[in-house]
């Protein structure tokens, strides 16, 4: 968040807007609910029904418009919401979006989702609901970072999965 204050953020406590981002900031944040509410995009237009997420990081809730909400059931397999509580995601600032007021700065949720912490990663073995996946990821020459950015290995299932990928 920048250290000055954006005359945006009088306007609209109420949600996040790309006025609450420097431009190479990113927010991870874990969505906790969604919500549908009213909101009004513009002086004397009518209100309409909109999802809203909201995280546990930060009071404000965020508009889910379509590119959006698109790109949340992308990354996250699903297009129900209900599935969506507790997943990380991460959003930031695109400059230059067509909007209907013209191009202008706008929040966007990230393509990637959060790499875990390493206290989060649990140990991947073959004995693991994902060991096969692991396997196929290796048999479709996939980098080895593809799962140990989300899970630790041992040096030999390391191994193992790495002669899957010759």
């Amino acid at each position: 968040m920048s250290d000055k204050t954006h005359w945006k953020k009088y306007k609209d406590k109420e949600f996040l807007g790309e006025w609450d981002l420097k431009d190479d900031d990113q927010l991870e944040l874990t969505i906790i609910r969604v919500e549908e509410k009213r909101v009004q995009a513009k002086q004397g237009a009518d209100k309409k029904s909109v999802p809203v997420l909201f995280f546990k990081e930060v009071k404000k809730g965020l508009i889910l418009n379509a590119t959006n909400g698109k790109m949340v059931e992308k990354i996250l397999k699903s297009p129900y919401v209900e599935n969506w509580i507790g997943k990380k995601i991460i959003i930031f600032k695109q400059q230059n979006v067509n909007t209907p007021s013209g191009k202008q700065p706008a929040l966007r949720v990230s393509s990637t989702l959060p790499k875990p912490k390493q206290s989060e990663k649990v140990e991947l073995t073959p004995e693991h609901s994902m060991w096969e996946s692991a396997i196929e990821a290796m048999k479709a020459k996939k980098p080895i970072t593809v799962i140990t950015d989300r899970y630790i290995l041992s040096e030999e299932n390391k191994k193992t999965l790495l002669e899957y990928g010759i």
